[in-house]
């Protein structure tokens, strides 16, 4: 598997942008284990998509995503299949001050399936919101 998927889904959004007379994002994928430097390979992103395991996030990433995010981090969508998980780590993210809840949702992503999925998505709070400067 490997980094295929990645190429596909860059070269559909790029094929995409391009039937609609649009510009196709700068788009960079990386997969990482994710207590692996987790600054090192989010640094520049302005965008992050996690999909956890049951467990939820990596304490790193966590810690990271939550305390000290880069500065170019401005949004974080978080897919997951166990609520509770994403429960707890919404709570930190949230508590670290850094981040504000956009939206959330739970749907049966997978058809056939008898497991619901939920889907948060986080925005970066500015200074101002919270407090700085």
């Amino acid at each position: 598997a490997g980094a295929a998927p990645l190429a596909a889904s860059a070269a559909a959004l790029e094929a995409a942008c391009e039937a609609q007379g649009r510009p196709a994002p700068a788009i960079t994928f990386a997969a990482a284990r994710a207590g692996d430097g987790p600054e090192r390979w989010l640094a520049g992103a302005d965008a992050a998509v996690v999909d956890p395991p049951r467990q939820g996030l990596d304490r790193t990433l966590l810690a990271c995503l939550a305390t000290s995010p880069p500065s170019s981090l401005r949004t974080l969508a978080y897919i997951a299949c166990h609520f509770p998980s994403l429960a707890r780590d919404g709570d930190a993210l949230l508590a670290g001050g850094h981040w504000s809840l956009a939206g959330a949702a739970a749907r049966v992503f997978f058809p056939g399936a008898d497991a619901i999925e939920a889907a948060a998505v986080f925005v970066r709070r500015d200074e101002r919101e919270r407090g700085v400067g």
